[in-house]
């Protein structure tokens, strides 16, 4: 039986799996061993993500299945935990017999220590739910709500009712989930199978600084940073005081159409997203209930470039902070998806103007695959309205942030074709592109992660 398979065999290797799982389903049963299918499943989809060998097990490979893949991705109730060790046991002993364990293998015996020394930790991982996945964490909520996870309509209608409030989760869990996916995420798109840009003009580094220093959110972070001084105490909620709102708004000169009575400065989204930006960005920090200044960072309040190219680095981190409904948007629960998507439709035109209408769609499209909500043609006019939403504060953050330009086009032949392309009556009209910054830094990500991202020059050079 083959148990060797590169990523890019999913299938071949799906159909393996099967295989294997009858054939160790039948020695369990002749041998009178316990095993778990479900469990099984899991355990060989994990080392596949891992590394694709199924004929080699060394002990650190189990402890990440027990204590890493187990808690993010199998939705097992605890009950059903028990089950996963002995399934481990069973594995290891039925390559042992069959001869099936390749080079690199650590012993029997010690596979069946490591599973052993690791059967607590794995159960305290697997009750944390901190620990889950967002998928996970979501699949576990339908399941107590009675809702099939495959059934789509139903599906549908529990992320509705979530929107609305009908459904509440926990929300310190769901955001401990999404902390941790900002803090492992990666800046660019993994997939090998990308276009080659045409070459772009990258502007001379006086250039870059200059845009930085005119940048509006390095003003407004440096800003901040005068107006917090040695630090300012904070709600018991953590957020800053309606009176400091209200101030730090005038510095700002944001949220001026605020309602003049508010009970939280959260109605002041641009003076909280400051805040979070900042935070995000290193340069404040929360210390026993006052808001202080990062004290490295006080040195990049004079460096534009390097205060700008933070501010960019902290913007992935911001899913919560920049849609509308938190976390419970499905947009900032995939921001790590999203964003991929995002650089690569901007970057990909270079220089020209594109139809903010071809953004919606790929962000579209990738919700949809990445939650299984079917057909990207079906999915709920209302329901695209607050991806659009969401999408529009992303888009305009990065304008703030001088990393794109946005602007409404007056000619009608535009309107035109985007409306063809976007198969939409009332198309949005806006056009964008990555200003200068916006470019120089994507290129620089997309190189730093072995992606081709040719500069004008090069091919004479070379």
């Amino acid at each position: 039986m083959r148990l060797v398979f590169s990523a890019d065999e999913a299938e071949q290797y799906s159909a393996a799996r099967d295989e294997l799982l009858e054939s160790v389903a039948e020695w369990a049963r002749r041998s009178g061993r316990e095993g778990d299918s479900f469990a099984l499943m899991a355990a060989l989809d994990g080392k596949y993500d891992r590394d694709g060998r199924l004929d080699r097990w060394r002990s650190a490979d189990l402890r990440a299945l027990l204590l890493e893949w187990f808690p993010r991705k199998a939705a097992l109730s605890l009950p059903e935990c028990g089950g996963v060790v002995p399934t481990l046991h069973a594995l290891v002993d039925f390559l042992g017999q069959r001869r099936w364990l390749g080079s690199g293998s650590a012993p029997v015996a010690e596979l069946h220590a490591t599973i052993d020394e690791n059967q607590r930790a794995f159960l305290d991982a697997m009750a944390d739910e901190r620990n889950y996945d967002i998928g996970k964490f979501w699949t576990t909520r339908m399941i107590e709500h009675g809702v099939d996870p495959e059934d789509q309509d139903a599906v549908r209608r529990f992320i509705d009712a979530v929107h609305s409030g009908e459904v509440t989760v926990d929300q310190s869990v769901l955001d401990e989930i999404m902390r941790r996916r900002e803090s492992e995420a990666d800046p660019v798109p993994s997939g090998p199978e990308l276009p080659e840009p045409a070459p772009v003009r990258l502007p001379p580094e006086p250039e870059l600084i200059e845009a930085a220093r005119a940048a509006d959110i390095v003003a407004r972070l440096r800003t901040f940073a005068g107006w917090l001084g040695t630090g300012r105490t904070l709600t018991r909620t953590g957020r800053l005081t309606v009176a400091q709102g209200r101030e730090l708004a005038e510095s700002l000169g944001v949220d001026r159409s605020a309602p003049a009575k508010t009970r939280s400065s959260a109605s002041l989204p641009q003076v909280s997203l400051t805040v979070a930006w900042a935070k995000k960005a290193g340069i404040a920090r929360t210390v026993k209930g006052k808001l202080v200044p990062v004290k490295k960072a006080a040195p990049l309040l004079d460096k534009p470039l390097e205060l700008w190219g933070r501010a960019f680095d902290a913007f992935g981190k911001l899913g919560v902070d920049l849609c509308d409904s938190g976390s419970a948007s499905l947009l900032a629960c995939s921001f790590d998806e999203v964003l991929p998507v995002l650089w690569w439709g901007l970057y990909s035109g270079g220089e020209s103007p594109l139809p903010e209408e071809l953004l919606h769609l790929a962000v579209r499209d990738t919700l949809v695959a990445t939650f299984d909500l079917g057909e990207a043609e079906a999915v709920s006019d209302a329901r695209q309205h607050l991806w659009r939403q969401d999408l529009a504060r992303m888009l305009d953050a990065l304008r703030d942030l001088g990393a794109v330009t946005r602007w409404d086009s007056a000619d009608p032949a535009d309107r035109a074709k985007i409306a063809e392309i976007s198969g939409r009556d009332d198309p949005s009209i806006t056009l964008v592109r990555p200003a200068p910054l916006g470019l120089w830094k994507i290129n620089g990500m997309l190189r730093d992660q072995g992606f081709s991202a040719p500069v004008e020059g090069e091919a004479t050079t070379a």
